[in-house]
């Protein structure tokens, strides 16, 4: 299985490469009022909207808004939703043992590297969970 390879601060997550559809590379993202510190806004992608979050304040212990040099977007598909994640780095890397078994966590350990596995529908749950108290 290929991994697609997020680096964000000093941190490694792989998602597997079909969930990822494309790169943006210094997309323009227009913020959007009273929404979650996390929600960074949207940008255009092919004809439609995409919401980008920035998604370090659930992986890493750093500040979200010390974003200044994530220039990258990963446009990922999960049968649920298409979102940008804003990252540092994108790599890719072939991964031979098998992947975790689904869990509730939003990544587990992968045994060839120190990279986390990062479960794309847990982290969309978690930031759905998260949105709610702003949305009302």
């Amino acid at each position: 299985m290929d991994l697609c390879i997020l680096h964000i601060d000093d941190k490694e997550f792989g998602i597997p490469m079909e969930s990822v559809r494309e790169v943006l590379i210094r997309p323009r993202v227009s913020p959007l009022p009273l929404s979650p510190q996390f929600l960074e806004g949207v940008t255009s992608f092919r004809g439609g909207t995409l919401p980008v979050f920035e998604v370090a304040s659930f992986l890493t212990d750093t500040d979200p808004s010390s974003n200044s040099n994530r220039d990258r977007v990963v446009v990922c598909q999960d049968p649920s939703a298409l979102v940008g994640l804003r990252v540092d780095l994108v790599d890719r890397m072939e991964y031979s043992s098998p992947v975790p078994e689904k869990e509730t966590s939003i990544t587990s350990g992968l045994n060839e590297t120190d990279a986390k596995f990062l479960r794309l529908d847990q982290l969309l749950k978690h930031m759905t969970q998260h949105m709610k108290p702003s949305l009302t």
